[in-house]
């Protein structure tokens, strides 16, 4: 029997229980959608966060305590350790001939406070070259002067999430607002930066280092010195000398830490790809329920369709023929079924990320590989009813009832 008119006869059986065929496909459906729906947000998290570190600068190095040193040891909690100071900090500038620039950061929780409007948020000390080393633009006012960072003057930039909290409308340069017991002038509003890892970057109000270490924090330690390699030089040999210019000051090694920014790029798109991996992974189980009731439904279909299977094999259809015809119905379920759940995946992705925000990532190789599982899942959950009737006895399916 030729290929197309067994094509045909596959067809006409889907059709004459069409209900039924669209339950069946329902399983392949929300399976295939689960997984494109899932793979993208994995993809659109994965997205994000790396263009939020690459936001930071995949070339930077960022210097922080290590752990107490008892003994010649290091002991004690990470960041225990009070080695960062401004004087290490020039230290490095001065030392170290693989870099752009050299920036301190100081930070506490403080609760400010504009007019009726409080609350706490992260109150940050930069020095100069801040600025540039952590690629934070402005948006409005101006950013700190010389004489800012030398008088230990009170003055502020805050990010638009605080200005919306304490200004609302109002235009904020040149309002005052009082951190603990301390007024400080807003100079500048920043960019919108979003997540950093687990941090909010735009809950932080940043001041001039000397004014935090001094004024504010009454501390003469840094927690983190961020430092920007030139573009071509590697990242691994900019660590080695600046844990040789940093080892000339400070001998005992556990008492700092230096992290690569490219590292930790490599390392959350790899948490990223697994997580979508998984994600994916358990969506896939709903494609092994969808095949699982393709062949209940065709182990019913074929049973059904005994007498039929017997009149086509006594007119001549051969063990292929009954065999590639089950098979087809099988594999059309899954492959419309499919089709239908890459639509409806599409369309998903695209409405989670407009009503709830969430970053969503089409891609196309998940579409293919969970278009290509929905396939092989008819073909395989297929094969044991159409063996099935291709085997019946044409004798035995006629005296079937």
């Amino acid at each position: 029997m030729k290929f197309i008119e067994i094509l045909k006869i596959a067809w006409q059986g889907m059709r004459n229980n069409t209900v039924r065929s669209l339950l069946t496909m329902l399983g392949v459906v929300i399976g295939v959608t689960s997984v494109i729906i899932l793979t993208s947000l994995g993809e659109g998290a994965k997205d994000q966060v790396s263009k939020q570190i690459q936001g930071l600068g995949s070339n930077l190095l960022m210097v922080t305590p290590g752990r107490l040193g008892w003994g010649g040891r290091g002991r004690g909690a990470s960041g225990s350790a009070n080695v960062l100071t401004t004087a290490l900090m020039e230290t490095i500038r001065a030392g170290m001939t693989t870099l752009d620039g050299v920036a301190g950061e100081t930070s506490g929780s403080k609760t400010v406070v504009y007019g009726k409007n409080s609350f706490t948020t992260r109150i940050v000390g930069v020095s100069p070259d801040y600025w540039e080393v952590r690629n934070i633009q402005l948006v409005a006012g101006q950013y700190f002067r010389d004489r800012d960072y030398q008088g230990k003057r009170r003055v502020a930039i805050i990010t638009p999430y605080i200005a919306e909290e304490l200004f609302g409308t109002e235009n904020p340069i040149g309002e005052e607002i009082r951190i603990d017991n301390f007024r400080f002038r807003v100079v500048g509003v920043t960019e919108a930066k979003g997540q950093e890892g687990m941090n909010n970057v735009d809950d932080r109000i940043y001041i001039p280092l000397e004014t935090a270490l001094y004024r504010v924090f009454g501390d003469r330690y840094l927690r983190t010195i961020y430092l920007k390699v030139k573009e071509d030089v590697d990242m691994d040999l900019a660590e080695e000398e600046a844990m040789a210019v940093i080892g000339e000051k400070v001998k005992n090694q556990d008492l700092y830490e230096i992290r690569n920014q490219a590292d930790i790029l490599n390392t959350a798109q790899s948490a990223t790809a697994t997580f979508t991996l998984l994600l994916a992974g358990i969506a896939s189980v709903s494609l092994l329920v969808g095949g699982i009731g393709i062949m209940n439904i065709m182990l019913v279909s074929v049973t059904e369709r005994i007498k039929e299977i017997g009149i086509r094999k006594a007119i001549g259809a051969s063990k292929r023929d009954i065999l590639l015809q089950f098979l087809l119905e099988a594999i059309a379920l899954s492959t419309f079924g499919g089709l239908i759940g890459i639509l409806l995946g599409f369309v998903g992705g695209i409405g989670l990320s407009m009503t709830l925000g969430l970053p969503t990532k089409l891609a196309p190789g998940s579409v293919f590989v969970a278009f290509l599982f929905s396939v092989a899942v008819g073909l395989f959950f297929g094969v044991y009813p159409a063996k099935k009737a291709a085997e019946m006895h044409p004798i035995d399916a006629l005296r079937y009832e």
